[in-house]
């Protein structure tokens, strides 16, 4: 028995075909991780004891952005994503009846790392230039880049 395909039906199998082979060559390259260096934590401790502080935050945000990164908010930790068209910033904290402000420098960094990836937007450098609170402790060496903010 011989099954006749009509040519119509021929272009829909080219296409078909041609489409699956398109989108499976589209599936993300396990490679190509996206970096998360775009990611600073922080966290809040007691200067008397280095222990874990709770604050009610009033609001967290990045001098000259509009939107706040936290606002109304209990929390001893959080994060920040850093914008890549800065090198630095401010982050300006109103907590309780506390109030501080920190100065964070980063280098964005292009970097490739296979033809098969797209270009990743790396954050070197980190370093807190000056700060108004009793102390800060930095972990900037590798990820996940932090820093503790001690009141």
């Amino acid at each position: 028995m011989c099954v006749y395909l009509h040519p119509m039906n021929k272009s829909w199998i080219i296409i078909v075909s041609i489409f699956a082979c398109l989108t499976i060559s589209c599936l993300e390259d396990p490679a190509c991780e996206e970096d998360k260096g775009d990611v600073v934590l922080f966290s809040f401790f007691k200067k008397a004891d280095s222990s874990s502080l709770t604050l009610s935050v009033d609001s967290i945000y990045i001098q000259g952005f509009m939107r706040n990164a936290y606002k109304n908010a209990s929390m001893s930790s959080g994060q920040i994503v850093l914008p890549p068209e800065l090198t630095s910033l401010k982050l300006i904290i109103k907590a309780d009846t506390l109030e501080g402000s920190l100065d964070l420098n980063y280098q964005p960094y292009p970097k490739l790392y296979s033809t098969k990836c797209n270009i990743q937007l790396l954050f070197i450098n980190h370093n807190i230039t000056s700060h108004s609170f009793d102390s800060i402790a930095t972990h900037f060496e590798k990820e996940p880049y932090s820093f503790e903010i001690y009141f």
